[in-house]
């Protein structure tokens, strides 16, 4: 059973906002934000920056 475009955004979504209401939800937000654009982008860069912000709050936590 395929999920459809519009079933996987809501799922996103609701995801998103779970992890948005954590205390640190927004950094999280962040760091996959810019690993998913690098990665669309072939940003070596903008991926390198975001698995930086991953790593140093996996490093504080």
């Amino acid at each position: 059973m395929l999920l459809g475009g519009k079933t996987l955004l809501r799922i996103g979504l609701a995801f998103a906002e779970q992890v948005l209401q954590s205390p640190y939800g927004a950094v999280l937000m962040l760091g996959l934000f810019l690993v998913v654009i690098g990665l669309q982008a072939h940003s070596r860069t903008c991926t390198s920056a975001g698995v930086m912000v991953l790593v140093l709050f996996m490093a504080q936590a």
